[in-house]
């Protein structure tokens, strides 16, 4: 499993510790916590049987030997070593008290690689997709606690958006039409100061007399 040599980080390990802890919160009704029965047994041995199955198991099926792999301070850095054949034998021991003992040392086997190889080694890639896995084997068993989505609360609008409210009309605002008259006229009287201006006189036209002369 851990055939390279690297010195684990509390950064990694503290972050193995968190994401271990975010995938057992919905195994905490009282299915995982009573006691081992047949009904346990078996959900557990299908799972761990599609764990053993998976190509990239392999580095994972057998205890790590610190010696044939040269790396001796394996033992100095994983205090607590697991592999699946060592599950499977507790589990067929009965060694387990209940689900969630199992499902701890099936998560120790793959934390225990990545603390010690680190994130970005191989061996580490192949934990997490085991570890997804059997999360999804997990979630086939009973008693795993649903997460229902809340409805998200209505919040107040944001900066930037504009809220339309209906614009109810009051009588005050209504424009108000009136008769609209033309203005009256004032005839103003002359004015006393002005001259009176003579009327025009009519020119009178002076009879030709010689014109009448002839005619008689």
């Amino acid at each position: 499993m851990a055939k390279s040599k690297k010195q684990t980080t509390k950064s990694q390990t503290a972050e193995t510790s968190q994401s271990s802890t975010n995938n057992n919160s919905r195994f905490q009704s009282s299915w995982f916590t009573d006691s081992m029965n047949r009904e346990h047994h078996k959900y557990c041995a299908a799972a761990l049987k599609t764990l053993k199955h998976h190509p990239s198991a392999a580095p994972f099926l057998e205890p790590v030997d610190h010696i044939k792999y040269n790396i001796p301070d394996y033992p100095e850095i994983i205090k607590n070593p697991m592999d699946l054949g060592t599950v499977e034998q507790k589990l067929n021991d009965c060694a387990y008290d209940n689900v969630n003992a199992f499902i701890t040392d099936v998560r120790l086997v793959f934390s225990n690689c990545i603390i010690y190889n680190g994130a970005g080694h191989q061996f580490s890639v192949y934990a997490k997709e085991l570890d997804n896995l059997f999360t999804q084997q997990l979630m086939k068993m009973p008693g795993v606690k649903e997460e229902i989505p809340q409805k998200p609360v209505a919040e107040p609008s944001s900066k930037g958006t504009k809220t339309f409210k209906p614009v109810v009309e009051s009588p005050a605002a209504k424009p108000v039409i009136s008769d609209v008259k033309r203005p009256k006229r004032t005839i103003k009287a002359p004015a006393k100061d002005l001259p009176d201006v003579p009327a025009a006189r009519r020119k009178k036209i002076k009879k030709n007399t010689d014109v009448g002369f002839c005619r008689e």
